[in-house]
């Protein structure tokens, strides 16, 4: 993993390397200019030459290389499955109020183990190169070029390469699995309407779980699912056609865990 970030960040550096010597030259073109003004007023007063604005040239390279404030490169990418909560809502809720009490206490360490055993979800981690903080470390390098340290110049390049931000995106298991439930019941609703059946109640009682997990457990949506699924297990069990309700449930639902899996958290 490090062999291929340090391969990613290989032409960033040598960018941000050819940036600070440029700014080098710049410095050493300012003595040299300096000098060659000197001599030049001393043979002749009738001649003057103007030395480069040194401070405009390194105001506009800044700029040239100031990156959006939210922009982020991606350089690594983690997948993690989490499956340590219970099924049974009287557990869940035993859990959560054992959290809850432990967090009034400040008992974080014991709040942290008790809401993993919370946890049901798809984590996508990516690990990015915060562009927003590049601006402020090329300042810095260039002061230090200035002051006749390079090496120093370098380490601070270097420490902003070697900082990455990590986000999560989570993707609640129990709407995954109600999603699944949902999509099969469709597909035996012509031909076992009992198989159909148990299948809309699981994905009623895994849509129930991913509400009590707090994956947005106060969102207004889980009663509209809630509403939908008995609409159709009333469908169902009516032996009527069931494909209208069926659609809109699927549409609601892979909306749904749409918006919640494309929340970051960083």
């Amino acid at each position: 993993m490090k062999d291929v970030i340090n391969i990613l960040l290989a032409p960033a550096i040598a960018i941000l390397l050819a940036l600070c010597l440029t700014l080098a030259s710049c410095s050493s073109a300012k003595n040299s200019s300096d000098n060659s003004t000197v001599n030049a007023a001393t043979q002749t007063q009738n001649q003057t030459q103007s030395p480069p604005n040194l401070q405009k040239q390194r105001q506009e390279a800044e700029q040239q290389a100031r990156p959006d404030v939210e922009a982020l490169i991606p350089v690594g990418l983690e997948v993690e499955v989490i499956d340590a909560a219970p099924h049974d809502s009287k557990a869940i809720a035993e859990i959560a109020k054992n959290a809850s009490k432990a967090v009034d206490d400040k008992n974080y360490p014991a709040a942290r183990v008790l809401l993993y055993a919370l946890t049901s979800e798809i984590c996508v981690r990516t690990y990015n190169l915060p562009l927003a903080t590049y601006p402020a470390a090329l300042q810095e390098a260039a002061h230090l070029l200035d002051q006749k340290e390079p090496l120093e110049a370098s380490k601070m390049l270097l420490t902003a390469l070697d900082t990455l931000m990590a986000v999560d995106r989570v993707t609640p298991l129990p709407l995954v699995l109600a999603r699944e439930a949902i999509e099969q019941a469709k597909a035996k609703s012509q031909t076992d309407k009992a198989m159909a059946q148990t299948l809309v109640e699981t994905a009623k009682k895994e849509t129930e779980r991913a509400k009590e997990l707090g994956y947005a457990g106060r969102d207004p949506e889980y009663a509209a699912l809630n509403t939908d699924i008995s609409n159709l297990e009333k469908q169902l069990k009516g032996n009527e056609d069931a494909t209208s309700v069926f659609a809109k449930l699927e549409d609601r639902l892979s909306a749904f865990l749409k918006r919640q899996s494309q929340q970051e958290r960083r």
